[in-house]
């Protein structure tokens, strides 16, 4: 049960701890193994990231440009009249 709230809080690392401690004390139970399985998946890819030399500079850049996203010229597509029409008759 404190596995399964640790999952949910998304305390990785505290959920694998309280999966492999239930394991011990009850082996074979599939509940827990699919959970340790699901934690541990999740886990992984956090860790391959940590190690690559970019990934402090790649998290939370989505574009360069310091200025933000460029916008769309395209027109909007609203029927003339309604409340998303920004135009002023």
């Amino acid at each position: 049960m404190l596995g399964a709230l640790a999952l949910r809080r998304d305390e990785l690392k505290s959920a694998e701890i309280f999966f492999k401690e239930s394991l011990r004390l009850s082996p074979g139970n599939t509940d827990v193994e699919e959970l340790l399985a699901i934690v541990t998946a999740l886990i992984q890819p956090i860790a391959a990231g940590e190690k690559l030399p970019a990934a402090p500079v790649a998290v939370g850049c989505t574009f360069s440009n310091e200025r933000g996203p460029r916008r769309s010229r395209r027109p909007r597509r609203f029927p003339a009249g309604t409340l998303a029409d920004d135009s002023t008759d």
